[in-house]
This record gives structure tokens, C-alpha cells and sequence, in this order.
């Protein structure tokens, strides 16, 4: 007999015990509906100082099925996501944030679609949010599909043989991204995949607990087209690269270069990935840019007119005041 789960949801947590309190509530609630041994739960907490332990074991008391793992200090962000993963048991895995959690109902609703066939990747889709669940047997059209939201984990719920597709995951710490190669991998090493849309699953990123404490940059621009070209390489798709850099620039990155690089706004020096959430580091920003997109004109035309464009409304905005 099989008593593998069908489902692990993981949560790598810190210093968020409301957030995550508020998120076990929402699976606590959903919980009647699923079959016992459809579902594990594991929580792994970097060493958090406020009183996430008391939240964790409050729920395990209720009888949530709950693993939960403590480390004696905060290891950096990639080590608590590895933890996840090597310690998920289920078919299928998804690694939550700690603040984003499953609508009533959604839970059910993600399990029958697991059942429904062997598949790589269910992907949460933003685009468009109410989106009915699509098979996708063509990986090009999968690919730009989720485009830039393979970096986003909490939308990902991928295929378990990643762990062992995903060759030194250790290669990635410092990355702020460990678990985005097995996104990539699950996706590309399978024939089928599926999105869905995230509106009436997912509420993204309430983040009470702050966002921020690493180099947007370095994170987002050279750690993720660097794993995107490793990925892309190993399966013959280097043909998707060009598309998805320029609508990760265009559809991502602007924002930040004109909040961070050209007003400053949340900025700050931060030393290591996810070591606090008290602002994004800019450090190189513009060089890190010039070196992965300095090749391509919308990097000099799409910057400039984005920019103007927010500076026109802004002035707009003042002079109906």
C-alpha cells in the first residue's frame, strides 16, 4: 500500500508568527474536507525570536497534521527552503511563503486537479487571475505562460522527482532562489503541465512581517537568468531565453529600477540574502543590469520611456491637486 501524500505543504517561516497564524488558520478550515493522508504539513523555522513555536504547536494541539522543524538560528533564507524540500514526503510539493495563504476551498480544488494525471508543474497563474485550469502538453507555451512568476514560490507546485532532477541544490544557496530550479525542472522534464488561475486560491503576500533584506539586483537579474540559461540548456530550450529575459525586464524589473535606482525608495545596505526584511539593496544595481541586458535596445529605450512616463503622471497628479 501507497502512504505517500499526495500533497506536502511546506512553509519556511521567520519572525512572521501573525502572518503565519493567520495562514494555518485558512488550512485549518479546509482540512475537513481532505482524506487523511491526502495532505502533510511541515514548517520549518529559521530561528525566529517572537513566538512562532507557541503558534505552531497551538495548531498541532487541534490535531493539524503538522511536522515542525526549528533551526537555532536564522541559516539565510536558501538553507530553510532546502529544509522543505528535502523533507516534504508528498507527490507533489508546494513550498509556501509564509505570508501567502489558500482561499477557502482552494485546497480541494488543487488536490483534484493533482489526481486528475502525472503532471510536472500546477502553476497559480496571475495572467488572468480567474483563469479555469489549463492543460498544457506543449512546453513553449507552458513556459511563457508562467514566465518571470517561476522566481514567485507560494504559485508553484511541482512534481516531487525535481528533488532528485536538481543536481547539488547547495549550488544555489545565497541565491535567494534555491527552489526555482526544481520549477524549471519539474516543468521541462515533463510532457504535461497546468495553470490555473491564482484569484480564488492564493492571497499573495499580505506581509505584515515587512518584505525586503537582499539585493533585488543581484537576486532577480544575474541569480535567476543565470539558473533561467542552466535549466534552458539542459533541456535544449535556450530558443525560450531571449523571450523570457525580455518580459521579465519589461513586465518586472522596470518597476524596480525606476523605485529603486532612479527614487530610492526602500533602499538599504544589506549584508547576505533574507537576513532581515528592512529594505532592498541596490548595490552594482546598474551594472548587473548593463551586463545581462546592455546587448538589447529595450533596456535603453524601454527604461527611458518607462521612466518618463511615471514622471508625467506624477507631474499630473500634483498639478490636479
Amino acid at each position: 500500500m501507497n502512504n505517500q501524500p499526495l500533497l506536502s505543504i511546506t512553509i519556511p517561516t521567520w519572525n512572521r508568527a501573525a502572518c503565519l497564524k493567520e495562514g494555518l488558520t485558512y488550512l485549518q478550515n479546509q482540512i475537513g474536507d481532505i482524506e487523511e493522508g491526502e495532505l502533510e504539513i511541515f514548517i520549518s523555522d529559521n530561528g525566529s525570536d517572537d513566538d512562532t513555536k507557541d503558534v505552531v504547536e497551538s495548531f498541532v494541539r487541534r490535531g493539524m497534521p503538522i511536522t515542525y522543524n526549528r533551526n537555532e538560528k536564522n541559516m539565510g533564507c536558501d538553507y530553510n527552503f532546502l529544509k522543505c524540500a528535502e523533507n516534504a514526503h508528498g507527490k507533489y510539493i508546494v513550498i509556501m511563503g509564509d505570508d501567502d495563504y489558500f482561499k477557502p476551498g482552494a485546497l480541494r480544488q488543487i488536490l483534484d486537479i493533482l489526481k486528475e494525471e502525472e503532471i510536472g508543474l500546477l502553476h497559480l497563474t496571475s495572467f488572468p487571475p480567474d483563469e479555469e485550469c489549463r492543460r498544457y502538453d506543449k512546453i513553449d507555451e507552458f513556459v511563457k505562460k508562467v514566465s518571470y512568476n517561476f522566481t514567485f514560490m507560494s504559485a508553484n507546485i511541482f512534481n516531487a522527482s525535481a528533488i532528485k532532477g536538481v543536481v547539488n541544490p547547495k549550488q544555489y544557496f545565497n541565491t535567494g532562489l534555491l527552489i526555482t530550479p526544481y520549477f524549471l525542472d519539474a516543468a521541462f522534464s515533463h510532457v504535461v503541465n497546468k495553470a490555473v488561475g491564482v484569484g480564488n486560491l492564493l492571497i499573495c503576500a499580505n506581509a505584515k512581517g515587512g518584505n525586503g533584506g537582499y539585493n533585488l539586483f543581484y537576486v532577480f537579474v544575474k541569480c535567476y537568468l543565470e539558473m533561467l540559461k542552466q535549466s534552458l540548456t539542459k533541456y535544449d530550450l535556450m530558443r525560450l531565453y531571449d523571450w523570457l529575459r525580455k518580459d521579465m525586464y519589461l513586465k518586472f524589473h522596470l518597476r524596480y529600477v525606476y523605485e529603486l535606482l532612479i527614487l530610492k525608495h526602500n533602499v538599504k545596505h544589506v549584508e547576505g540574502v533574507h537576513v532581515t526584511r528592512d529594505g532592498f539593496d541596490i548595490k552594482n544595481g546598474w551594472k548587473i543590469l548593463y551586463r545581462y541586458y546592455g546587448d538589447t535596445l529595450y533596456f535603453y529605450f524601454g527604461t527611458l520611456k518607462y521612466i518618463i512616463f511615471k514622471l508625467l503622471a506624477k507631474i499630473k497628479s500634483r498639478l490636479r491637486k
